[in-house]
């Protein structure tokens, strides 16, 4: 090779080191750019939600887009008379309430001023992806429930936030902020309920009792209240018994009780009588587990796992092939059910950090889940433990209580450890200097 051709080979050789190291700066510099953007520019919607929740996301992409604009179509068009109804209703009780006593435009006020300034602090923080969202319309509805819900319209471009008196005259201006900040969290993450159960049944009393009011019936007295709750707790007393009796047999099975560790069971258990202790053993077992948290369900689900394929195969004559594909099937069916739960329980997750960037104060929204929970469970552990010491013990409570694999809806100890966690992370953090 001369050395003109070396010459170019080198400055052939120069020239392409040069480009890679400058794209392998750019390369650099846009990771460093990605990496400090979600602290430094702007804020995701993505990166408030739970892990799960956005792998959930993720996952059904394809389908969400494909059902959303459906969802939409049937929530338009047959929800209607619904939302109609209660604009209807929230403007005859603004204006009643206005000539009684003057309070019903105040609560009505201070709802939609709540509700604006929550989303006003929503699309600062998001501006990104909710720069050009409009707020939702707010319906002050008569309920003694504390009760909140967000509704689509004009299919998908608006949202309806409806909201009882009860929920705004008992709580603060935070404590209000965060639960209506959840909701337009819920409606913005596409994961709003097409209909919240206790609208329909407001819905559907308001109708049943319209036009007996019109014609001058009065509904009949309510029904007394069976005694379930009485027999309930009298099942609860016998199954504790039981329970109780095997935890006595068991106790003299292994000599563990006090005063019996000298016992002799080879004699005590005679070889004729193996047989019924192999069984009582067995049934202690059961009673045991009976008793364990969250052991019902799991008993229920074995029980339902390996009857069903067993009686089908009785009855429709399956070989024992089919018999296992049916088996499969049905864990494969338990396993998605499974999954279904846990990404559910996970958006209320992300709802509650949407709805606590929308109020900004760790303890308003604290006390808002407290005040606001639906689990007759869950208001009595607020109620035993109190607010302070609940925070305190959120998560040891949520590290030793087992979470039920059928639940979509965590716990409260979960809700508020979950958020506490949250809220000390750096991008928390980021998102409050953002507000």
């Amino acid at each position: 090779m001369t050395a003109s051709a070396r010459l170019e080979h080198g400055d052939a050789h120069t020239g392409r080191s040069g480009r890679h190291s400058r794209a392998l700066s750019c390369i650099v510099l846009c990771f460093l750019l990605l990496m400090a953007s979600p602290l430094s520019c702007f804020i995701a919607l993505e990166e408030v939600q739970h892990p799960v929740d956005r792998g959930g996301d993720l996952l059904f992409l394809p389908i969400r887009v494909l059902m959303e604009p459906l969802a939409s179509f049937v929530s338009s068009v047959f929800l209607w008379p619904v939302r109609f109804h209660f604009r209807l209703q929230a403007h005859i009780n603004a204006a009643e309430q206005t000539m009684r006593h003057g309070r019903a435009a105040d609560m009505s006020q201070v709802l939609s001023q709540a509700s604006q300034q929550s989303c006003q602090t929503l699309k600062q923080l998001f501006r990104q992806q909710m720069g050009q969202k409009s707020c939702p319309e707010t319906l002050l509805i008569r309920s003694a429930q504390m009760r909140v819900s967000i509704l689509p319209s004009r299919f998908g471009r608006r949202t309806v936030l409806m909201a009882t008196d009860t929920l705004v005259s008992q709580l603060s201006d935070s404590e209000l902020r965060f639960l209506l900040g959840r909701e337009m969290g819920r409606a913005w993450l596409h994961h709003s309920e097409l209909l919240s159960p206790w609208i329909l049944q407001h819905f559907l009393r308001d109708v049943i009792l319209f036009p007996l009011h019109v014609i001058g019936l009065q509904p009949k007295e309510p029904p007394m209240p069976k005694r379930s709750f009485k027999q309930w707790m009298l099942l609860r007393r016998w199954v504790d018994g039981i329970a109780n009796a095997c935890d006595v047999y068991r106790g003299l099975r292994s000599g563990t009780w006090p005063g019996l560790s000298d016992l002799d069971l080879d004699h005590l258990w005679m070889p004729q009588t193996r047989p019924m202790a192999t069984g009582f053993d067995s049934a202690t077992a059961l009673c045991v587990r009976l008793r364990a948290p969250g052991g019902l369900s799991a008993l229920g689900t074995a029980a339902v796992g390996s009857a069903v394929p067993r009686l089908a195969a009785l009855v429709f004559s399956l070989s024992a092939r089919e018999e296992r594909q049916l088996k499969r099937a049905l864990r494969l069916g338990t396993w998605g059910v499974g999954l279904w739960a846990a990404k559910s329980r996970a958006e209320i997750f992300s709802f509650d950090r949407v709805g606590f960037l929308a109020a900004g104060d760790l303890d308003a929204a604290t006390r808002a889940m407290i005040m606001a929970a639906n689990a007759p469970q869950d208001v009595a552990m607020a109620s035993l433990l109190g607010t302070e010491e609940l925070v305190k013990q959120a998560e040891y409570l949520t590290s030793v209580l087992p979470v039920s694999y059928w639940s979509r809806q965590p716990s409260l100890h979960a809700r508020v450890a979950d958020l506490n966690s949250w809220v000390h992370s750096p991008l928390a953090r980021a998102a409050l200097r953002e507000v």
